[in-house]
Formats: C-alpha cells, sequence, structure tokens
C-alpha cells in the first residue's frame, strides 16, 4: 500500500553537536547555537532576524548565524526565524548540547516558480479562493475575514514531503506533538502548508470559519485513507497539536481552521525507531556540517560526521543526501518500536579545506567557518577551538571563505587548479579587540551622558512641580512599522476636542480606496483608547508628540503629531 503522508506548514530541524559534561547545571547553562538560514531552494537567505531567549542576530550573506556562550535558564529551547516576504519558522532543541548546529530554511510568500505557493488579494467583504498549481486551495467564505479593510493579502502554499526541501521548512523538532488526548506522538505527514491573511495593520485573523483543501495526486487516490488528522504547529510549546478530522471527497482532503498558522495533515504515530550514522568520503575523512534526509525530517551532521534522527516505528523510510551534485538514497525499515539502526553514508572524494582562526593575542579563538562557491553549494561549521576543516567537491576550482567572530569577519578566495584533496590555509587572524574597545567607551560615553541628562531632568523637576497634561487633540500622521514594512501611502488619526475622532488610511495600490474608523476616545494617564462606532477598540500609548501601538504578532506602528 502506497503511503505518502502529512501535509506541514513550516519546518526547520537540526542536530545537536558534542556535548561534555553539558548541562550539569540545568538551571544556568552555557551554549553555542550556530547555523544556516536558506530558501526552499537552499540557496542562503540574507537579512533574516534569528531570536533565541530574547537575543536577537540577523544572517549575513551568506545565510548564516552564531549565538555563543549563550546563557539558558530552560532545557526545550525555541529559535525563532523571521524575514519579510517569507514565511516565519521554529527550531525546537529539546536536549541542548554545548554546540548545536542548525540548519533550516524560509519559504517565500506569494507565487512562486515551482507552483507550491500562490498570494493575491482577497475582498474582504466577498471572501474569495486562493489556488495553487496542484488544485489545492484556501477558500475563504463571504464574510469569513476580520479586516476594517476592503481587501486583504493573502498567502498560501504548500510543500509535499517527498520534496527534498520539506524537511528543512517544518517547524518544530522531529516531527513532534500532542494527539486529542495530550498523548506524545510524531506525525506522518502528507505535505506541509503555511497560510497567512494580513491588511496595513499586520496579521489579520477569522471571524468564521475557513477551508483548506489538499489535491491528492490521481495516483494515490485509491490508496489513500477516507480520513486524516488536521495539526497546527503552537510557537510557544514548539509542538505539533490536533485540529480536526480532514475528510477525503474525490481527489481532495477537505478540512475545517478558524486560525492560520502552520498546519500539518497526517497521521500520528505512537512509536518510534531510531536512526543514527557517519557521512565521510572515500578516503573516511568525516563531512561535517551537512544535512542527511531521514524519513521526513532532516539531520545535520556533527564535526567528527555524525547524525542521528528519529522516524515512525513500522515505516519504510528514505535515508539520503543531496550533495555537492550528486544524491544518494538508501531505503529502509520498517523498524520496531524503540529499534535503532546504523546507515553510515560515504561520498565521493572531496577537498578538504582547514585552517585556524586565532585573535588579536595570537591565540586560537572560537568562530565560524563559512565555504561557498556557487549558490545555492555550501558549507558551514562552527569551531569551539578555533580549528576548522570544510569540505568541497574536488573539481571546483574556485571558492570563498569566510570567517566570522559576532558581526565581524574575513574573506580570503581559496584556488584549486590542481585538484588537491587538502588545503590548509593556515592562521587567520580576527582581530575584534578595537571595536569591543570602542563599545566599552561608547557606554561609558552613554553611563555620562545619562548622569547629566538626570541632572539636568531633576533641576527641571524642581522648577516645574506640577505635572504637564497631555494635549492629545490634534493630527497625527503614520511613521513607522517596526518590521520596516509600508503598506499604506498614508495613515492618520484626527483626534477631535469634542472627544470624538476619525481614522483615515490609503493602502498601497489601493486606488482612491479610503479605509477607517471613527468613534470617540478617552486618555488615562498616557493610554489613548478609541471606541469605535461599530463596537471594539484600541489603545495606544502617548509620549510627547508620539503616539504607538504594539499589535499581538510584535509590530509597533508609531504615528507623529503634524498638527
Amino acid at each position: 500500500m502506497k503511503t505518502k503522508f502529512l501535509i506541514l506548514i513550516s519546518l526547520a530541524l537540526l542536530t545537536m553537536l558534542t556535548a561534555c559534561n553539558f548541562l550539569q547545571d540545568k538551571n544556568k547553562n552555557t551554549m553555542t547555537i550556530s547555523g544556516v538560514v536558506t530558501d526552499n531552494d537552499n540557496y542562503p537567505l540574507q537579512g533574516v532576524k534569528v531570536t533565541v531567549n530574547g537575543n536577537n542576530f540577523t544572517t549575513s550573506e551568506t545565510g548564516s548565524f552564531l549565538f555563543d556562550d549563550l546563557e539558558v535558564s530552560k532545557e526545550k529551547i525555541i529559535v525563532n526565524f523571521k524575514k519579510d516576504g517569507y514565511f516565519s519558522n521554529s527550531v525546537v532543541i529539546s536536549e541542548p548540547q554545548e554546540i548545536n548546529q542548525i540548519q533550516t530554511a524560509l519559504m517565500p510568500k506569494g507565487n512562486t516558480k515551482n507552483g507550491f505557493g500562490a498570494g493575491s488579494k482577497i475582498p474582504v467583504s466577498q471572501g474569495g479562493e486562493l489556488k495553487i498549481s496542484d488544485g489545492s486551495a484556501l477558500i475563504l467564505p463571504q464574510g469569513s475575514i476580520k479586516s476594517n479593510e476592503t481587501n486583504v493579502n493573502a498567502y498560501f502554499s504548500f510543500i509535499p514531503s517527498d520534496d527534498y526541501s520539506f524537511g528543512n521548512l517544518v517547524p518544530g523538532e522531529n516531527l513532534k506533538g500532542l494527539n486529542r488526548d495530550g498523548e506524545d506522538i510524531m506525525l506522518y505527514a502528507y505535505g506541509l502548508m503555511f497560510i497567512e491573511l494580513s491588511d496595513s495593520r499586520g496579521t489579520v485573523q477569522l471571524k468564521k470559519d475557513a477551508s483548506i483543501k489538499v489535491a491528492i495526486p490521481y495516483q494515490d487516490i485509491d490508496y489513500m485513507p477516507d480520513n486524516m488528522e488536521m495539526y497546527s504547529f503552537n510557537e510557544t510549546s514548539g509542538l505539533w497539536e490536533y485540529e480536526s478530522i480532514a475528510k477525503k471527497e474525490g481527489s481532495y482532503y477537505i478540512a475545517k481552521t478558524d486560525h492560520f498558522s502552520s498546519w500539518a495533515l497526517g497521521m500520528p504515530e505512537n512509536s518510534i525507531g531510531f536512526v543514527k550514522g557517519r557521512v565521510i568520503d572515500r578516503s573516511g575523512r568525516p563531512i561535517k556540517g551537512q544535512n542527511v534526509k531521514v524519513f521526513q525530517t532532516t539531520a545535520v551532521t556533527d564535526n567528527d560526521g555524525y547524525y542521528k534522527a528519529k522516524v515512525p516505528a513500522g515505516k519504510n523510510f528514505v535515508v539520503g543526501m543531496n550533495y555537492k551534485g550528486f544524491e544518494i538514497k538508501m531505503d529502509a525499515g520498517p523498524l520496531k518500536d524503540k529499534e535503532e539502526i546504523v546507515l553510515d553514508i560515504s561520498v565521493p572524494s572531496m577537498t578538504m579545506i582547514s585552517g585556524t582562526i586565532i585573535g588579536c593575542d595570537d591565540k586560537n579563538t572560537a568562530g565560524q567557518a563559512n565555504l561557498t562557491w556557487g549558490e545555492p553549494e555550501f558549507s558551514n561549521m562552527y569551531t569551539k577551538d578555533g580549528k576548522f576543516e570544510l569540505s568541497i567537491p574536488t573539481v571546483v576550482k574556485d571558492s570563498k571563505l569566510k570567517i566570522s567572530i559576532g558581526d565581524s569577519f574575513i574573506v580570503k578566495e581559496i584556488s584549486n587548479p590542481d585538484k588537491k584533496t587538502e588545503i590548509n590555509v593556515g592562521e587567520i587572524k580576527l582581530c575584534v579587540k578595537e571595536k569591543e574597545d570602542k563599545e566599552q567607551n561608547k557606554e561609558k560615553e552613554d553611563d555620562r551622558s545619562d548622569r547629566d541628562n538626570k541632572k539636568q531632568d531633576n533641576s527641571k523637576d524642581k522648577e516645574n512641580i506640577k505635572p504637564k497634561s497631555v494635549n492629545v487633540v490634534g493630527v497625527y500622521e503614520f511613521v513607522s512599522r517596526s518590521d520596516g514594512q509600508r503598506l499604506v501611502n498614508y495613515h492618520r488619526f484626527t483626534i477631535n476636542a469634542d472627544g470624538t475622532y476619525q481614522e483615515d488610511y490609503n493602502p498601497i495600490n489601493s486606488g482612491n480606496y479610503v479605509g477607517g474608523t471613527k468613534g470617540t476616545w478617552k486618555l488615562s494617564g498616557n493610554i489613548l483608547t478609541f471606541t469605535y462606532v461599530s463596537g471594539g477598540g484600541e489603545s495606544y500609548t502617548v509620549e510627547g508628540n508620539t503616539m504607538y501601538r504594539k499589535t499581538d504578532d510584535g509590530i509597533t506602528f508609531k504615528f507623529q503629531k503634524t498638527q
């Protein structure tokens, strides 16, 4: 019986590296998290905001990121990835190691060249349907969209589970989830979906259920079960959680949803098996920091070339690599519950690029090494002791090596016209002391400035004992959003002295359309609350001539008083 399963909505898997006497103090651990972010075609993504435990990092042109010497207070760590124009993703590290290596991917929003995605404006009052090339669709009934605007931007993408990028796009870890009874399970997936609605104010939710329609390939219709289960990804818990039943109707599965996030359609499995192995070249040298596809997840080889992953018990699966221009696949399974197998992978001989990173004191220092030789090919690793070794096909003549420590980096050109199997670039010195000294001096200057300002403020307070009242009457114009987007030509609030207000905005590419609200306002302290005539409302914080509001999804809107 054919079994091609599940529909997920975003992923990124990881494998942890070397762990020596780690987690001895579970309340306060020091660790490193590094890796690479790509798009669904494996091209490195620059400008991705990576967040872990309140710490932020923005990926470079090689897609790489690095958090060194992180102090964590929880055993489970969730790493979040966001970039404008892409669906967000999350990677869960349930058992943090001293060094944790991640490779994940983000799916672009809108129409994609492979037909996996679509984007369009949908009328709020009428609803509509957003369909991709295989017939899968998002169906929004009339009156289902919760927005005060005329149109919303709708995005819908679907990745089948047999696509090579699937493992890096699925959020969470090893497809871990909870079934309808709250029991731990592993999902057996059919595909992967990303869904989002937005207007000029941010993410839009639903007033009533929408439908998700998932196409079944013609050759699989007779083999697929009558019902499958729908799961959504919980970004707080890092788990896939049961939502509803999807029923087979002809050549589609149909399911209802009352909210949008990452979604999965498939079957839960309570029993799991374990797969581990080592990737080496024909000379026996380990291949580090590379993806190994195991079933529907992706593992990353550690600094000794080892990988490990979990698979549902009782199912056949494939272990393979798409590495440097060639593909390796091995059929395996089924495994019994808790059974473990070892599957090593051998690749053709490679050229190993090695070297040592040293700091200002001429001693070995930790850093990140990234090797590229024409997109989307790359090798990447984090080194704690400064020593690195990256692999590249021997036939490649020219490549580029980038060494990074925090935001500082150095680039070195590598040439191999003679097809050598080993190239040692020696010591690469990257000194960041000067930058750190400048930052420390700046901090001292800022401290002095803060003390001077406080003295001035105290003097003013003595002169002005009575606090000044805030006058909010006037016109406030939209200035910015914290995510950098600008989706309107203008957006303004006119606040009247009689306690009423008028809001007007004109979305980009909407012609002469003007949306907005009107009603009454009330000021309590520095909190300005607008109450709509139609019911409901929203609050803003007022500071001087500026007012701002932070949405539920973390975006801050800022307005400036102009008159």
